[in-house]
């Protein structure tokens, strides 16, 4: 881990890679994106990617209950978008291969 300052505040840059998980939240109107889920997979790229992809074919959202179909999209390098068909409507959630490049504070 590579450790700079900048004005007093302490900035680790380690260039670890981490798959994240947003999904859809709240109901009707109130729906938003959540960051559901963190998965650190150290300096390994490829392994993050690998591991993105199989995320998207198999995590389990927490919307829908039951589950009928998924429809995977690869949005652009290192991010899908799946789409997912429940009994009554069709909820989303993305996978996205990140950089951590910084922690301030």
């Amino acid at each position: 881990m590579t450790e700079a300052t900048r004005e007093g505040a302490r900035v680790d840059v380690d260039g670890r890679w981490a798959v994240l998980i947003e999904e859809q939240g709240g109901s009707g109107e109130g729906r938003d994106w959540r960051l559901t889920e963190v998965r650190d997979v150290g300096h390994d790229r490829d392994g993050a990617v690998r591991l993105a992809e199989t995320l998207a074919r198999e995590y389990a959202p927490k919307h829908p209950w039951s589950p009928r179909s998924r429809a995977v999209y690869r949005a652009g390098e290192g991010v899908w978008l799946v789409v997912v068909e429940g009994a009554t409507r069709n909820f989303h959630f993305r996978v996205t291969v990140a950089e951590h490049v910084a922690t301030i504070g």
